[in-house]
């Protein structure tokens, strides 16, 4: 039975190299459209930005001194916080465009509740103007845990009689925990290669189905009927189509992830993380292929189907942008599909991940296509050879 599956799938193979459009769905336009949407785009997923926050202390009280000397210590890519003299002063720069947006703490901040931090932007820039009340709301939160450890302070004998003097030792004093942004900037992909991820498992669908949709093909053209009067086992034909999916399948991934590294700069991670991942996403995109090869009746029906699922999944997985933290219901349908999966494993291998992380996300994809592969045969018995 194995050869015979092999020598269908050496006809197939050899049918496909003909056929132009397993080039260009299967290599070109997903290539074509990461390189588009990289340069467009690429910037914008990567979350680079640019924002200078000026800051007027108007109050210059043990409150906003040190935080004003901290914020203007800010060590952040693309955040920059300065002091300025005072309003007119701000004003003027942000006029002149060398400020984005001006925290100003009036007189009286910190030591009075009802005296609140303002805000000065222009209205085109919300998002800078969001950082400064984000600022703003900082102090806020480190006035108010500045008052709670004085009162308990007040409780406590052995500590400072000058009130000033406490609330400078208790604001300087360093946090009781630090959060490790660490794995969130190693656990996340660039804007180039989230969008070559994307494209890639996308057309993997369309690429696929050369392989298990040319079954509707065959009996389209009157050859299965042929194949199936020789003396040739059922299950050989089913297994030589499946492998044909397959190396198709694994042969266009496999370009795309070297075209899109040497030509685009994408950095998809440890080989052997990167390998899993395809295996799986190739296996379970030719079990849902299949599937829906065993739906449809006629070439049309089928391609349609196929084109239905692949951009709808593609859009609901992430494939064209991506879905926030996941959280909600929109997250939760995002990880019943394969693509969520398949950059999510992506993900997990970036930075200094051993490989073996992408091993929950590539078994997840087999489970896809297990799935699949329970449907597809009782849904095959419907079709009349």
């Amino acid at each position: 039975m194995l050869r015979i599956a092999l020598l269908i799938l050496g006809k197939d193979l050899r049918q496909r190299v003909r056929d132009r459009s397993l080039f260009l769905l299967g290599i070109g336009v997903p290539l074509g459209l990461a390189a588009v949407f990289s340069v467009v785009f690429g910037s914008a997923l990567d979350g680079d930005f640019d924002v200078t926050i000026g800051i007027v202390d108007e109050a210059a009280n043990v409150a906003t001194d040190p935080f004003v000397d901290t914020v203007t210590r800010l060590d952040e890519t693309g955040l920059s916080v300065v002091s300025i003299a005072g309003r007119a002063e701000a004003a003027r720069q942000l006029e002149d465009g060398d400020v984005d947006a001006v925290l100003v703490l009036p007189p009286g901040s910190g030591l009075d509740a009802t005296v609140a931090p303002a805000v000065l932007a222009h209205a085109d820039r919300g998002i800078s103007a969001q950082i400064a009340a984000a600022l703003g709301q900082s102090f806020a939160n480190t006035v108010a845990a500045t008052g709670q450890a004085l009162t308990v302070a007040r409780q406590i004998e052995d500590v400072p009689a000058d009130p000033a003097a406490l609330a400078i030792a208790v604001a300087g004093a360093d946090s009781a925990y630090v959060v490790d942004d660490s794995l969130a900037d190693t656990r996340q992909l660039d804007g180039t290669t989230y969008i070559a991820a994307g494209m890639a498992v996308m057309f993997l669908f369309f690429t696929v189905g050369f392989g298990v949709m040319g079954w509707i093909e065959e009996r389209r053209d009157g050859t299965l009927f042929r194949l199936q009067a020789a003396p040739i086992p059922r299950g050989a034909l089913v297994i030589g189509k499946g492998l044909t999916s397959m190396v198709v399948g694994l042969l266009s991934m496999t370009t795309l992830v070297i075209g899109t590294q040497l030509l685009l700069g994408a950095s998809w991670g440890p080989p052997l993380g990167v390998t899993a991942l395809v295996v799986a996403s190739v296996t379970a995109a030719t079990g849902i292929v299949a599937a829906i090869t065993a739906v449809a009746r006629r070439m049309e029906q089928a391609e349609a189907l196929q084109a239905i699922i692949a951009v709808g999944l593609g859009m609901l997985g992430g494939s064209f942008f991506p879905l926030g933290d996941g959280s909600g219901v929109l997250g939760s349908l995002s990880r019943l599909t394969p693509h969520h999966w398949f950059l999510d494993g992506l993900a997990a291998i970036q930075g200094d991940a051993a490989w073996t992380a992408a091993l929950p996300a590539a078994g997840a994809l087999l489970l896809f296509a297990a799935v699949a592969g329970v449907l597809t045969v009782p849904l095959a018995r419907w079709q009349r050879p």
